[in-house]
């Protein structure tokens, strides 16, 4: 799944269409926020999850990225591999007009080396009925 940061002085949206392009070689159209998920550890970090549209752009992998392409739903959730953005990639597919708001924190290495996260839960907005401002 494409990410990254939203660099000093750029808007938000426009950090996701960048993030987009540099990774996947391909433009979208920008839609829904569909979840909020916060890392409460050290550093702490506040990922946004938006529904978007692909506009433009034959998928090609950027420097960030080893594979990009199209995929059906149960293929692309079985390719990712890290817990917190699996869970992400389902809440945007199962997407029901309520941005889910989920907490995690990544649990210090256990003594077999293995490293494990704690989740917190989530909470859900309905977002149906929100005008715009």
């Amino acid at each position: 799944m494409p990410g990254g940061k939203v660099e000093q002085g750029e808007d938000l949206i426009a950090a996701l269409q960048r993030e987009v392009h540099e990774e996947t070689g391909c433009g979208v159209e920008v839609g829904q926020l569909a979840g909020v998920t916060s890392n409460l550890g050290t550093p702490s970090v506040m990922i946004f999850t938006f529904l978007c549209r692909h506009t433009s752009g034959d998928p090609s992998p950027g420097d960030d990225s080893l594979e990009v392409g199209w995929f059906s739903n149960g293929t692309a959730v079985g390719l990712i591999t890290h817990q917190v953005e699996q869970v992400r990639l389902k809440d945007a597919l199962g997407y029901e007009q309520r941005v889910v708001y989920r907490a995690y924190r990544r649990l210090p290495v256990d003594h077999s080396g293995a490293r494990h996260t704690k989740c917190f839960g989530s909470t859900a907005v309905d977002v149906a009925n929100q005008k715009g401002c």
